[in-house]
């Protein structure tokens, strides 16, 4: 049966906008063909996108020199039995918080994804660099009960005293040494 109306939202994520274009076309097309189908008459309008990220690399530098001088998060044994509890729930390997820092490393060649922020849209106007705590168990996927039941645990506090520390670091370091700002504010 046909309703009378309906409506659908569509959000569409790619690494470039026009990888993001080729995708909304594909998606008006089907609905196109699915309005023919169903002898309906289809509107649909645009509503707003953001721009992909701009990575700066100077700036990521800084934020991953500040990391590696403080350290990771620290975690309590009680935060591990309870990040192993969350994991073995979801059919993750047990493997607790992290102790290390992930490496860094240069963005992925093609699109994988990733996090959707209007941060996007701010990089680029502003030299832009993005710094990840651990917030969370590992192995999770995001926007899980996983991730949300340790947000207000210790966990989620140490990542955020953690992400602090790592700010105000490199907030020094740019006041300090004006060189730096130079360099993300030239690249």
């Amino acid at each position: 049966m046909t309703p009378d109306m309906c409506s659908i939202w569509f959000f569409v994520r790619e690494g470039s906008p026009a990888r993001a274009q080729v995708l909304y076309d594909k998606i008006v097309e089907c609905g196109k063909a699915a309005a023919q189908a169903s002898q309906t008459r289809l509107v649909h309008k645009f509503h707003s996108a953001t721009w992909n990220l701009l990575a700066n690399k100077a700036g990521a530098e800084l934020l991953n020199d500040n990391m590696q001088q403080i350290g990771a998060p620290r975690f309590t044994d009680a935060d591990h039995a309870l990040a192993k509890a969350v994991q073995k729930s979801l059919g993750k390997p047990e493997v607790g918080m992290p102790t290390t820092l992930t490496p860094l490393a240069p963005p992925a060649a093609a699109s994988t994804g990733g996090r959707a922020t209007d941060t996007a849209d701010i990089s680029w106007q502003v030299p832009t660099a993005v710094l990840l705590s651990a917030a969370y168990p590992p192995g999770i996927p995001n926007h899980n009960w996983g991730v949300t039941a340790t947000a207000a645990t210790n966990i989620g506090h140490q990542a955020l005293l953690s992400a602090a520390r790592y700010l105000a670091a490199a907030a020094v370091d740019l006041i300090e040494q004006p060189d730096l700002l130079d360099a993300t504010k030239q690249e």
